[in-house]
Formats: structure tokens, sequence, C-alpha cells
């Protein structure tokens, strides 16, 4: 589940947003793995949407052989959505 929350318009074409996604894996005993979000989304007459976003993720490894792992990290990420 997850949900991106407080869409703030600052120019036009340019919207800071906040979000966040828990994913519960039944394999590990309903562990979670969680990602926090933090970024803009620059909108542009295309198809597309570019978002740079600083992501803050927690919980289990989502690599299968290493799903017993905890993992903590933050990135800074750009993202293309379609």
């Amino acid at each position: 589940m997850g949900a991106e929350l407080f869409q703030t318009p600052l120019t036009p074409g340019l919207i800071a947003y906040c979000g966040f996604d828990v994913k519960f894996r039944q394999e590990s005993n309903f562990a979670t793995t969680q990602n926090y979000q933090l970024g803009v989304k620059f909108l542009n007459d295309s198809s597309y949407t570019v978002r740079v976003a600083l992501d803050f993720r927690t919980g289990i490894d989502e690599r299968g052989q290493f799903i017993q792992n905890r993992d903590r990290w933050a990135m800074i990420a750009v993202y293309i959505d379609i």
C-alpha cells in the first residue's frame, strides 16, 4: 500500500510532494519493506513526468536470496514516469 500526499505547486510545472510505500512480505512472516519519499515533479507537455526525490528505505531486503537481511539506506533518485 502507498500514497502520494501533500502535493504543493511551487511554480507552474513544478510540484513538491511526499509519499510512502509499505510492502508486507508473506514469505517473511509479513515483515515490511518501507519507502518514504520527498521530492519535486517537473511537469511538461509530453506523456511523461520527471521526478527528483530523496528516498529513505528500510526493512527486509527485497532480493530473494537475502530476504532475511534488514536494510536501511537513503538515496537521491531521478524517476521518469511514463
